[in-house]
């Protein structure tokens, strides 16, 4: 999974990102650490482990990502949605 991020500030901005997951669910990093330059576009990536007894009548989760800003918890700010393929 990619997160993506603009940086509208004139000074480069240090985020921390945790994802908030569906109870089983793994994030590797648990925590994305990165750097995003002022004026411009980040990005960086989390691998998502899924338990294997996943019900598949569920195959859209919404996703969370709680974030720190240089510091300064920002909370839930953005969200997201994973749409799962489920293989025969």
């Amino acid at each position: 999974m990619e997160l993506r991020v603009r940086n509208y500030r004139t000074i480069p901005m240090q985020l921390e990102v945790e994802l908030e997951l569906p109870v089983g669910w793994k994030a590797s990093p648990e925590t994305l650490r990165l750097t995003v330059p002022p004026n411009q576009d980040g990005a960086g990536s989390f691998t998502l482990s899924i338990p294997e007894n996943w019900d598949r009548a569920k195959p859209r989760v919404a996703v969370a990502a709680d974030v720190v800003a240089d510091g300064e918890y920002l909370g839930e700010i953005a969200e997201g949605v994973v749409d799962l393929q489920f293989g025969a």
